[in-house]
């Protein structure tokens, strides 16, 4: 009797340790997806940082190219306002 009651136990821990195994298996799978599933969306989070950061630079450029358009449209401003009031006193004096 001892040694069918030895194989029930055995048999009975076998069937346990493989629904262990099983479940164990289970949850690594889920793990392994909600692991991908983080990696995606911290790949998408760094894009998105990179994006911005790009555009910034974008941004700053084309900020300064129309300080320096400014600029240069004020100096021909300024030019202009000389050679008009040059030639309205040189009109002025005829």
């Amino acid at each position: 009797m001892r040694l069918s009651h030895s194989m029930i136990a055995l048999a009975d821990f076998q069937t346990l340790s493989q629904r262990v195994t099983n479940q164990i298996k289970r949850t690594s799978a889920v793990i392994e997806c909600e692991k991908q599933l983080a990696i995606g969306i911290r790949n998408a989070i760094e894009i998105e940082y990179e994006d911005r950061d790009s555009q910034r630079t974008m941004n700053h450029q084309r900020i300064q190219q129309k300080k320096d358009e400014l600029n240069r449209l004020k100096a021909e401003y300024e030019s202009l306002l000389q050679v008009l009031t040059s030639q309205e006193s040189e009109i002025g004096m005829c």
